[in-house]
């Protein structure tokens, strides 16, 4: 009968540990289910990261060739008007000199 009665209290043990046991199982399943899923979120949310970052540095090298490509038109214009500013003093400077020549001729 004492026998009966610790085997009894041992198997209730038992099967309170065993319980215990499963509880904290689920526990661990649901805490892991959550961890797969906060860790998909930070993936997710890195891919957007990079993609961003990607993206920036895309519109960056596009700005920073629009004001090259402005700047090296303003170059262009601002030659092409001295080049018409050299050509119109070469002409002036022409003009001056065929007049003072034809003034010695004339004295």
């Amino acid at each position: 009968e004492e026998l009966e009665v610790k085997i009894a209290s041992l198997t209730i043990k038992k099967t309170a540990k065993e319980h215990e046991l499963e509880t904290e199982l689920e526990e661990s399943s649901k805490a892991l289910v959550e961890l797969k899923a906060a860790n998909e979120k930070l993936e997710s949310e890195i891919a957007v990261a990079t993609v961003s970052k990607s993206t920036q540095d895309e519109l960056n090298e596009v700005d920073i060739s629009i004001a090259c490509k402005s700047t090296q038109d303003e170059l262009e214009s601002t030659i092409d008007e001295s080049i018409k500013k050299i050509e119109d003093l070469e002409m002036a400077l022409t003009s001056n000199e065929m007049a003072n020549y034809e003034l010695e001729i004339k004295n």
